[in-house]
């Protein structure tokens, strides 16, 4: 009876964790970016299943990805570690399978969904794409779906906090050849990520990058949260 009880309580925190999910995860995002921008048309991703290829070389990914499902407005889900799955059940119900749920995943794809797939398999040092797995070319075969890579940047530029910067690239044409799918798909994300780097670079760090649109407005710096002290003295 006792254990009884106690599966029933854990079932019922796992939903309300699960409830709230959402407004943490943009509370998290809005407390701890200064910005976020996008770059790309995700008007290619308006119908059918589609599979997003990001990098990840950032704890802030995972966010990134679920306010990017936000933004297109399509259904999605995307594949996360067992044993991480396992620790943190209440993802699986904003769409959060296991990676070894394949068939699940080609499932969600034919019928349609959008569906994140980090093709480098775990997190990553910053910097170029350094290996690509093939778990994302067998999902896109079975389920018959374009891939798209997807850019991943948190950099600290001219504000108290980081900012995240998101590049879509173009729908891959795959060869049905892993190595040169592999080739291709890390070309594509390090062409991506280089893009974003030269142009933060190369604009003032207080400025958004030319092509990027700010998606979301987030935590202040002490500098723009006490500018109202200057006039005082006006």
């Amino acid at each position: 009876m006792i254990a009884y009880l106690g599966q029933r309580l854990s079932a019922y925190l796992e939903l309300g964790i699960a409830y709230v999910l959402p407004f943490l995860i943009e509370r998290s995002l809005r407390r701890g970016l200064h910005r976020i921008y996008f770059r790309g048309n995700w008007d290619n991703l308006a119908n059918g299943g589609v599979i997003l290829a990001p990098n990840h070389h950032s704890w802030w990914d995972v966010y990134l990805a679920w306010y990017l499902h936000l933004k297109i407005g399509r259904k999605a889900g995307a594949l996360m570690d067992e044993a991480q799955l396992e620790r943190f059940r209440f993802f699986r119900h904003i769409g959060i399978i296991s990676r070894r749920e394949l068939r699940e995943a080609i499932r969600r794809l034919e019928r349609g969904d959008l569906f994140f797939v980090f093709p480098e398999g775990e997190l990553r040092q910053n910097g170029p794409v350094a290996t690509v797995e093939r778990g994302v070319f067998f999902l896109a075969r079975a389920a018959h779906v374009p891939i798209y890579p997807v850019a991943f940047r948190v950099v600290m530029r001219g504000a108290e906090h980081p900012e995240a910067f998101i590049s879509l690239g173009e729908r891959l044409e795959l060869s049905g050849d892993d190595q040169a799918d592999k080739a291709q798909l890390k070309a594509a994300l390090t062409k991506l990520l280089k893009d974003i780097d030269t142009c933060v670079t190369e604009t003032h760090p207080e400025k958004a990058p030319e092509g990027f649109t700010q998606l979301m407005g987030g935590q202040k710096s002490t500098s723009e949260r006490t500018a109202w002290l200057g006039k005082l003295w006006l």
